[in-house]
């Protein structure tokens, strides 16, 4: 059952990857994302934080990815966005969530500033973590011209975002958007 479970998420998430639809910016002024749909528990929600960052041009920076509220938490996914003419991908390192490993990402769209992510846990017990605890990171090279900015946000283009707990629910998200700034 857990394989089957695993084969479908990344079937899934590896179909989600092949859209070709332009990264959109979804809540970009007001620098929180939200959900695409309504949540069946609007009592809970993930908070996702990712810091904002200054780098030299040709040096490699790493965002970490934070969360807050996450409790009992099943399943998750969404696209990680940034502008591929001021940030280059090079990697995710500093996996800490159990059944976290590379396959959870998709990079074929990478060179477009889209990571998808799909994870949920293989022992369908659910996993809840400390505020302020990092779960992985995102790497890049800054290729931007000096005085350029990236930003950096969570969005359900084309993975949609779909944040599910222990009882199966589609739970509340919002994410802080990041900007990656160049001197």
């Amino acid at each position: 059952m857990r394989g089957f479970l695993f084969f479908l998420c990344l079937s899934g998430l590896l179909l989600a990857c092949q859209n070709s639809a332009p990264a959109s910016e979804q809540g970009a002024e007001t620098g929180v994302t939200t959900a695409n749909q309504p949540p069946q528990n609007p009592n809970q929600e993930l908070r996702i934080v990712l810091g904002d960052q200054t780098v030299q041009n040709g040096q490699q920076v790493c965002v970490e990815v934070e969360v807050h509220q996450f409790q009992q938490i099943m399943s998750m996914q969404y696209t990680l966005h940034w502008d591929p003419a001021v940030l280059r991908f090079d990697e995710v390192k500093g996996m800490n969530l159990k059944d976290l490993s590379a396959n959870n990402f998709g990079t074929n769209a990478a060179d477009q500033g889209r990571l998808t992510f799909s994870w949920f846990d293989q022992a369908l017990k659910s996993i809840s973590l400390p505020d302020g605890s990092k779960i992985y990171q995102v790497c890049f090279t800054a290729v931007g011209q000096s005085g350029s900015q990236s930003p950096l946000y969570i969005d359900g283009n084309p993975v949609v975002i779909e944040i599910s707990n222990a009882a199966g629910e589609v739970i509340g998200f919002a994410a802080r958007r990041a900007r990656v700034s160049i001197p």
